[in-house]
């Protein structure tokens, strides 16, 4: 296989990487930012909770900003808007901000979501279920990296809970430049006439973002301990 060919596969593998990482790490540091920033138990479950609602309630903007401004550049948005959120809690001193950067970890996964659906069907016609099955094992090994290493890097002397959330910070820049070089709007971005004839009822419309709004919820890790509120 040729680095070209290989090329959309490690696009589709990082980016699925980074989007379960930044919800996934804050789960085994939730006692430390518990004790650093005095927080009530009950508020600490909003670091998980906010996530998942934006990624709900925000899964349409992805294919909106999509048809305007193409593939590339809602995915870059979309990076941004994620290493943004992770690259703030580096100085989380105040639990609000520590809340800004949960909404823009989940609007970020509510861009690249939708769009990475549609990526696999146009990059990888003839191998969808294969390209599927690495995009939902990137996740699960993204959540379950972060999972495991956010304890080890927050115990480093001199870096702390914070610097272990914000490392997560690096795959998505990589995955960021992987995007930029190797993803072009007019290869990726081409409408179907067909599609393009295709509508859907309010009925099955509301429906299907119904159930966008809840299928997060289920993949999300929970905090024993840590109610919603």
């Amino acid at each position: 296989m040729s680095f070209k060919s290989l090329l959309p596969w490690a696009m589709l593998f990082l980016a699925g990487i980074c989007l379960r990482s930044g919800i996934a790490s804050v789960a085994p540091v939730l006692e430390n930012i518990r004790h650093s920033l005095q927080i009530d138990t009950r508020w600490l479950g909003l670091l998980t909770a906010i996530p998942v609602i934006c990624m709900g309630v925000l899964s349409p903007l992805g294919h909106q900003l999509e048809q305007r401004a193409g593939l590339r550049n809602s995915m870059l948005l979309a990076f941004a808007l994620l290493i943004l959120g992770l690259l703030l809690r580096l100085d989380s001193r105040s639990f609000g901000l520590l809340l800004l950067t949960a909404a823009c970890v989940g609007g970020a996964d509510a861009i690249i979501r939708p769009l990475l659906s549609g990526f696999i069907k146009e990059s990888f016609p003839q191998h969808t279920a294969l390209a599927m099955s690495i995009y939902s094992a990137s996740m699960g090994l993204g959540a379950a990296a972060a999972a495991w290493a956010t304890p080890l890097f927050a115990d480093i002397r001199g870096l702390g809970w914070q610097a272990g959330l914000a490392v997560w910070a690096l795959p998505a820049v990589v995955a960021a430049m992987l995007w930029y070089y190797g993803s072009r709007d007019d290869e990726h971005h081409t409408a179907d006439p067909e599609a393009a004839q295709l509508t859907l009822s309010r009925s099955r419309a509301c429906s299907s973002r119904c159930f966008l709004a809840c299928r997060p919820g289920l993949t999300t890790v929970w905090s024993p301990g840590y109610p919603l509120l």
